[in-house]
């Protein structure tokens, strides 16, 4: 009920302040997420001249560490996990059985050496040491891997975060940021002696969904590879609750995915209920958070180079 300023004075003046403190607080309240948007956006306007001078590698590592770290490395779970849909990939997997024997092993070395890559640089010392890392892992399995397999995983890492980044983050990605994902990436795969990598975001995505039409069908591995990832992803939660987490990721899912993997279409009010939450969230982030300081970059390695501290990113970052 609206409160009436009427009686006595006492009681008029009363109601009068009252309604000052409310009006007061509703435009201290505004004008907290006018700067919060104001600053957000400016980074925005930075990287574009940033791009423009060449500073690449800068744009691409403050995309991941500042300006979506959460949905940035999450979409990089996501895109591990379709290369697990092409069974050319998940066929040999399955034949080493390092995933079946160590799946957290496998897994944490993956992510370990994507963020050594990722956060230290390309030109660095750990940079380069991960990278031949990973070349001497590859090189284990000579022509087992093909070309194509690596070039697509590539392609995923360039695509896939910035796809989720357009679909639900507090703002879509630049066509700069695109390109300085795609031109960082390419780098990568060329020092990895990738063939046939694409000069820009349009030939990545070009390379990522073309592979994914022709390659990407059911296979049983894919489905044995699939589970041991989940039980591991699933690990941090109650047993109690990872039927509902694992239908929830269902619904982040798309139909071809869902059927390489064999699982079922989530129920639509469940698929709008996760897309509504990334909704409010992003809206939450654009109106109500100030951008991220460089002093508080969101990393998966510390400064001695050791995985796990903090690495998982929090919901509101």
């Amino acid at each position: 009920a609206t409160a009436r300023c009427d009686g006595t004075t006492a009681h008029r003046e009363t109601c009068v302040m009252g309604k000052g403190w409310a009006m007061a607080a509703l435009g201290g309240i505004g004008l907290y997420m006018a700067v919060c948007r104001a600053l957000r956006y400016r980074r925005r306007e930075r990287h574009r001249m940033m791009c423009e001078k060449g500073r690449v590698q800068e744009v691409f590592q403050e995309n991941a560490q500042l300006e979506f770290p959460f949905l940035w490395y999450e979409s990089q779970e996501f895109g591990l996990f379709r290369t697990y849909a092409i069974p050319s990939i998940s066929s040999l997997l399955a034949k080493t059985r390092k995933f079946e024997e160590n799946t957290n092993k496998r897994y944490d070395d993956t992510v370990f050496i994507l963020a050594e890559v990722t956060e230290k640089g390309l030109d660095s010392s750990r940079g380069e040491l991960a990278l031949r890392r990973l070349n001497a892992i590859h090189g284990q399995y000579g022509s087992q891997i093909s070309n194509g397999d690596l070039l697509y995983t590539l392609s995923v890492f360039v695509v896939e975060p910035v796809r989720w980044v357009d679909r639900f983050e507090w703002r879509q990605c630049l066509q700069c940021e695109r390109e300085a994902t795609a031109l960082w990436w390419g780098d990568v795969g060329v020092m990895m002696g990738i063939e046939g990598v694409p000069g820009d975001y349009a030939g990545f995505e070009r390379v990522h969904d073309e592979y994914e039409e022709r390659h990407m069908a059911y296979s049983p591995s894919n489905v044995a590879i699939g589970e041991y990832t989940f039980g591991l992803l699933l690990s941090p939660f109650p047993s109690l609750l990872h039927p509902f987490i694992k239908r929830c990721a269902h619904c982040l899912m798309d139909p071809r995915l869902r059927a390489a993997m064999r699982y079922p279409d989530p129920p639509p009010l469940l698929s709008a209920a996760v897309h509504a939450v990334l909704r409010i969230r992003a809206r939450f982030i654009r109106h109500l958070l100030p951008p991220r300081p460089a002093s508080l970059a969101v990393k998966r390695t510390d400064a001695g180079g050791e995985a796990g501290g903090g690495h998982r990113c929090l919901f509101f970052k």
